[in-house]
C-alpha cells in the first residue's frame, strides 16, 4: 500500500469515528488559519500526486503533546506532504534523548527541558510554542494534589513531604520548588518520588507519597479517585503573570538547516492545529479520550492549556522562566535567546 493510499485509508477512518471533528473548521475558522498561517510549499487537492516526506517525532501521548498528534489526526501534516513518524518514547527523559541522538528530526517537550538541553550546548532550537498555564485563571493545569487530611495547605507544609513527580527536574517539580521560596521555607528538605505519568494517581492510592504534582489529566483522574486539588502551582510557579510556558516544539539545528522548507511546513500544521484546538474544544475533547487513554469523564473535567499560536510570545515568555529557574539554581548557564530559537 502506498503512503498515499495510507492518507486516504486513515482519511475514511477518521471520518467514521469523529464526523464532527475531521469536517473541518467553519469558513469563517478556515479562512482564520489561512491569514494567519504562511505558505511556503505550493499547495495541491491532488492526494495522487502527492509525494509524502518522512519527518520523524519524538512526543508524549499526553495532552501538553496533543497538538502534535491533532494535526495527524486532522490531516494536517499530509497536507503539507509530511508522513509523520512517531518515535516512541514513554518519558519525558526519551523525547529529550530522542532529539539529541538524532533518532527524531522534531519533538514536543517541555520549554524548561528545552531551555536546559541549550544551555547545555546541545545544536537544538525552538520552532513553535505549543501551550502555557494561566496562573491566575480556573484553566490553571498543574497542581499539587492530596488528601484533605494531609493539611498541606503552604509551602512550609511541605518541609520533608514525599511528593511524587515524573521527574525530580520536571516543570512541575520546579513548581514545587517554588512553592516553598514563595513562602521562605527550606526547599532541600522536600522528598521527590518519580513515577511515570500515568502512575502518579497510583501512588497517592498506595500511600506511597504524601501529594502528587501533576497536571491534566492526572488531576481529573486523581480528583475523580476523590482526592483533591491543594494548590494551583502554576501560580506559585509564575506568580503575577498572565502566562507562563509549558510546552514547545523543538527541532536539531542539522535537520533545520537541510530541510528549511520541511520545517517550516511541520509548524505551519501545528499552528493548525493550535487554532482548531482552541475553536473546537469538544471534538478536542474527544480526541484526548482516544490519545491519552482516560475516560470520557475525566476528558470533560480537565482543563485545557492555553495553547499559543503566537510563536513572538515567547521572547517574553522565556526570558521569564529562565528568571525563574536561575532564581531556583537550576539554570547555572543562561542560553542566550539568539541560541533558543535559532
Amino acid at each position: 500500500m502506498t503512503r498515499c493510499s495510507l492518507r486516504l485509508l486513515m482519511s475514511v477512518l477518521c471520518l467514521s469515528l469523529l464526523a464532527a471533528a475531521c469536517s473541518g473548521g467553519t469558513p469563517s475558522s478556515e479562512a482564520a488559519i489561512e491569514s494567519t498561517i504562511p505558505e511556503t510549499l505550493a499547495a495541491t487537492d491532488d492526494v495522487d500526486e502527492v509525494e509524502l516526506v518522512e519527518v520523524r517525532v519524538a512526543s508524549l501521548g499526553t495532552i501538553d503533546s496533543s497538538p502534535v498528534w491533532i494535526a495527524d489526526s486532522q490531516g494536517y501534516f499530509a497536507d503539507a506532504g509530511i508522513d509523520i513518524s512517531f518515535i516512541p518514547v514513554s518519558e519525558e527523559a526519551d523525547v529529550a534523548e530522542a532529539l539529541v541522538n538524532g533518532t527524531a528530526d522534531t519533538a514536543a517537550l517541555s520549554a524548561t527541558q528545552a531551555i536546559k538541553l541549550v544551555a547545555a550546548g546541545e545544536p537544538l532550537r525552538i520552532t513553535n510554542y505549543l501551550n502555557a498555564t494561566s496562573p491566575e485563571a480556573t484553566r490553571h493545569s498543574m497542581t499539587l494534589v492530596s488528601t484533605a487530611a494531609a493539611g498541606l495547605e503552604s509551602g512550609c507544609d511541605l518541609e520533608n513531604a514525599r511528593i511524587g513527580v515524573n521527574e525530580v527536574n520536571s516543570l512541575v517539580a520546579h513548581a514545587v520548588t517554588q512553592m516553598m521560596i514563595n513562602d521562605e521555607c527550606d526547599a532541600s528538605t522536600v522528598q521527590f518520588v518519580e513515577a511515570s505519568l500515568t502512575a502518579q494517581p497510583g501512588l497517592l492510592e498506595t500511600g506511597d507519597v504524601d501529594a502528587i504534582a501533576v497536571f491534566e489529566p492526572y488531576t481529573a483522574q486523581a480528583v475523580r479517585l476523590g482526592f483533591v486539588e491543594v494548590a494551583n502551582l502554576d501560580r506559585e510557579l509564575c506568580p503575577g503573570l498572565s502566562r507562563c510556558p509549558i510546552g514547545v516544539v523543538a527541532v536539531h539545528d542539522a535537520w533545520a538547516d537541510e530541510n528549511p522548507a520541511l520545517s517550516e511546513e511541520f509548524n505551519r500544521a501545528i499552528s493548525r492545529a493550535l487554532l482548531w484546538m482552541e475553536s473546537n474544544q469538544t471534538e478536542y475533547r474527544a480526541e484526548l479520550v482516544k490519545c491519552c487513554g482516560i475516560t470520557v469523564d475525566d476528558a470533560a473535567a480537565i482543563r485545557v492549556f492555553d495553547w499559543v499560536g503566537d510563536l513572538n510570545a515567547l521572547n517574553t515568555d522565556l526570558p521569564r522562566l529562565m528568571d525563574l529557574l536561575e532564581a531556583q539554581g537550576k539554570l547555572p548557564i543562561r542560553p542566550d535567546m539568539a541560541d533558543l530559537l535559532g
